[in-house]
């Protein structure tokens, strides 16, 4: 029986899998499992890798995607970060900007914790490093001058790129928000995108780009920045993306992650079977979780939809 490693590498090599494998984007869940607040998590890489590592196990998931989160980019970088129900969230532009951001803030015990996190599970399970995009960046740091700014954003953003680089992940993810989806992609777009690919492929290691709160009609466009793979949460308008335009979307890429709304069990279980002919008639895609899992999340729900999935191998 393959791992989940080989089902996610299977899908990253482009070669034909048992079954779609299933990573998740976790967040909140993490805290929940373990039963302490993300503040508390974030602040001790060896209770973060841990705790990752006993999620990861609990529900098998197929990868391990460390890193997901919005705020650890920009705090490294300068910006004030304040908890707000659980959940950091950047408060203001910085007042100057830290020389070294890889080893600043929670980065530092997030590289830590993906480190350990990827050393213990690269035998069982894939590896993905998630980090803040580029665009989502440059309007964390440079406020309402961030779209002339974009390309300011590589002297911060290539070092903290290079140091998740060296934890040797299976795959990368930038994750963007609404920043990217105003107007239409430009040449500033174009290259910073480029410039972030340019090492990822020196380190050997696809790239993929998560995006929610784009423009529901202008989501073919970022084929544009030619990723891997690409993984749509919700839109502007709180909708998910069909599944001809993911199709579409990824069309001359790797694939793509087809995400599961885990607060719809009906919806979930439908897009399984959706997937289940996607799979059958070749298409290269996996599963991940819409969005965020959330500490909320129902987990009766989440292991009987895994079960689902992994059954798709039978």
């Amino acid at each position: 029986m393959e791992t989940g490693r080989e089902h996610f590498k299977k899908f990253l090599d482009g070669e034909p899998a048992q079954r779609p494998a299933f990573v998740p984007l976790i967040r909140g869940l993490v805290a929940r499992t373990e039963g302490i607040l993300r503040q508390s998590l974030t602040s001790d890489p060896t209770l973060w890798a841990n705790s990752l590592m006993k999620a990861a196990a609990l529900f098998d998931f197929d990868a391990v995607v460390a890193g997901y989160d919005f705020s650890l980019l920009a705090e490294a970088c300068g910006c004030r970060i304040s908890w707000e129900d659980d959940r950091p969230v950047v408060c203001g532009l910085p007042e100057a900007f830290n020389e070294c951001p890889e080893a600043c803030g929670s980065l530092q015990h997030a590289l830590e914790a993906t480190k350990r996190v990827f050393d213990s599970c690269r035998k069982e399970r894939g590896c993905v490093a998630a980090l803040t995009g580029p665009v989502t960046l440059a309007a964390q740091l440079y406020g309402e001058a961030w779209l002339s700014r974009i390309g300011d954003v590589k002297a911060h953003i290539v070092p903290m790129l290079e140091a998740y680089c060296t934890t040797r992940p299976d795959a990368i993810i930038f994750m963007e928000g609404p920043s990217l989806g105003q107007g239409k992609l430009s040449i500033p777009h174009r290259k910073i995108y480029n410039t972030l690919k340019n090492i990822t492929a020196y380190y050997g290691i696809p790239s993929g780009l998560y995006l929610e709160g784009y423009p529901p009609e202008g989501v073919r466009q970022f084929s544009a920045l030619q990723m891997e793979f690409y993984i749509l949460g919700l839109s502007a308008a709180h909708t998910m993306a069909s599944l001809p335009d993911l199709v579409t979307l990824a069309d001359g890429a790797v694939g793509f992650g087809l995400g599961l709304p885990f607060d719809d069990r009906d919806q979930a279980g439908q897009l399984i079977e959706q997937g289940s002919k996607l799979h059958a008639q070749g298409v290269k895609f996996f599963f991940t979780s819409l969005g965020p899992l959330t500490r909320d999340v129902d987990l009766d729900m989440l292991h009987t939809l895994i079960g689902k999935i992994k059954a798709l191998a039978s």
